[in-house]
Formats: structure tokens, C-alpha cells, sequence
């Protein structure tokens, strides 16, 4: 499995800051590494210690309209906060970064198929036009693919309405509180709709028999709201413990994560060099090679 940092991406936010990069990129690893992902069974890398990435979004931004990225929901929904052709080229990217490991499946949410769906397609064209080159990339949803934050739109970072590893128990909290839930579930005894609601979407994965335990009494209005993020919060809380931990001792050994994240680049580029010595074949780019 590949995992990448992908710094360069986050420019379209960051471009006249750079200077926070930096601790983002440790920051992400950090997380990766506390929730249990294995340096030893995946390469954890930074996007820009691996040039070819930059070299596959320049080959695969000539094959896509600019049409096709300005239906693309992502831009629909910033187009008026973000102008640049990063932005709008974010899609581009991504699938490179996808293609160039030869990636069959990809651990996304829900909101991100059609960014795996231009992927395929653009693996598709080129393997049209230059010969087999790109496995055809397919998404990967966990049972529960879509996580809403606490405004009801998807969960982001960018949104601050997300939950995040490195947030206290007490922030976490605080949090849960502030999810809007069912509109028309104004008070307790109050009949509700639990698959509309964000808190119930977290029931799911961190409460144990959810749909029996949460769904029924929130549906008959048994289940009060502050009741039931109570009860999420006790559950996400008691999950997230584990993680916390080790997340404080990752982040007391930095030596070791920059180590993880050097070593992964160093698997990383190796795998896209290879690749990218058969786009460059099937292209007929590779000129210094004899005919």
C-alpha cells in the first residue's frame, strides 16, 4: 500500500504560506503512524519528494477537457474561494498520484468517487491511445462511505467541522455537541430520522449494535439528542484512547517519523520510476533509448 502526504495538493490553500507545510506533513504522518498504519507493510511518503508525480499530472492534463474538471462536484462546491488552475487541476493530480503506483483499489469516502471515476477514465484513454500501461484504478468504501461533520456537509478538515486523532477528550466533546442532527427533532420525545443525522452516521462505526441500540428509540423519540451524543462521545472517546497514546509518543520521537517518511519516499520513487520508464516507452518519449 502506498500512502502520500500530498503537500503539493495542499498548495491551492497554502501557496502564500508555505512556511506551515511543514509541520502539516509531520502532523499527517503522525497521525497515519497512531492509527495503525505499518512503515514496514506500506510506504508512507511526501508527494513532492517523488518528481514523477508532477510529470503524470503534465501527461494526463492533456488528455481532459477543462470542461470535464468544471463538472467535477469539488469545484462546483469552491469555485467561487479558489480560482487557480491548481485548484481546478486538483482532480488531474490526484489521479496521478493514483496511476503512477499502479493502484487497483483506493481508500476514499464517498464524496470522492467521481475524482476515482476520472482516474479510470484517464487511465483508460491513455492505455487507448499508447498501449497497456495503467491498471484501471476502482474505488474502496468502508461499510459506513460517507462520515458527515458537524454543519451536515462532508467531514473536512478544511470545513473545521471535523473530529480530529489529536483532539482531547474534552474537544471531542464539545464537538459532538455542536452537530446539528435531525431539524425536525427539536426536543426530546420528538420522533427523529437517524439516516439523516451525523451523529448517527459516527453510531455506526463506533457504537456496537447501532441499529438496534440507537436507531429504534431515536425513531420513536425515546432517544433524546444530548442523550445520544453522550453516548457517541463516551464510545468515539473510549476508541480513540489507544490512538491518542501513541500519538503522543510518536510525536516525542520525531527522528523517527521524518525516518519513516524518508524511507517510504525512497520505496515510493522506486516503484514510480518504474512506471513511469513504461510511459515513457509506450509514449515513444524515451529518446535517449536505441530504436
Amino acid at each position: 500500500m502506498y500512502i502520500c502526504i500530498v503537500d503539493w495538493h495542499a498548495l491551492t490553500a497554502e501557496y502564500n504560506d508555505t512556511g506551515v507545510l511543514r509541520d502539516y506533513v509531520f502532523q499527517a504522518a503522525v497521525d497515519i503512524l497512531a492509527v495503525g498504519l505499518d512503515p514496514n507493510t506500506c510506504a508512507i511518503f511526501v508527494q513532492s519528494e517523488v518528481k514523477e508525480h508532477a510529470e503524470l499530472h503534465l501527461i494526463f492534463s492533456m488528455l481532459v477537457t477543462v470542461a470535464t474538471l468544471t463538472r467535477l462536484p469539488t469545484y462546483q462546491e469552491k469555485k467561487e474561494e479558489l480560482e487557480s488552475y491548481g485548484f481546478l487541476g486538483y482532480p488531474v493530480l490526484q489521479a496521478a498520484d493514483i496511476c503512477l503506483y499502479n493502484a487497483h483499489k483506493v481508500p476514499v469516502g464517498k464524496d470522492q468517487e467521481k475524482h476515482i471515476w476520472l482516474a479510470n477514465d484517464l487511465a483508460k484513454r491513455f492505455n487507448r491511445i499508447y498501449g497497456e500501461t495503467f491498471v484501471l484504478p476502482e474505488a474502496l468504501f468502508t461499510e459506513v462511505p460517507l462520515i458527515l461533520g458537524s454543519d451536515r456537509r462532508k467531514m473536512s478538515k478544511s470545513l473545521n467541522n471535523d473530529i480530529t486523532v489529536s483532539a482531547t477528550e474534552k474537544e471531542t466533546e464539545e464537538k459532538i455537541r455542536s452537530f446539528f442532527t435531525d431539524e425536525k427533532k427539536i426536543r426530546k420525545g420528538d420522533p427523529g430520522n437517524p439516516d439523516m443525522c451525523p451523529v448517527y452516521m459516527l453510531h455506526r462505526v463506533y457504537t456496537p449494535d447501532a441499529d438496534e441500540e440507537i436507531a429504534p428509540p431515536c425513531r420513536t423519540g425515546e432517544l433524546g439528542c444530548v442523550d445520544c451524543k453522550t453516548r457517541l462521545s463516551a464510545n468515539l472517546n473510549a476508541e480513540l484512547a489507544p490512538l491518542r497514546q501513541k500519538r503522543d509518543e510518536l510525536i516525542g520521537n520525531p527522528d523517527y517519523v521524518w525516518d519513516v517518511l524518508r524511507n517510504g519516499s525512497d520505496i515510493a520513487r522506486a516503484r514510480a520510476q518504474r512506471v513511469m520508464d513504461k510511459v515513457r516507452d509506450n509514449m515513444k518519449t524515451s529518446y535517449r533509448k536505441r530504436p
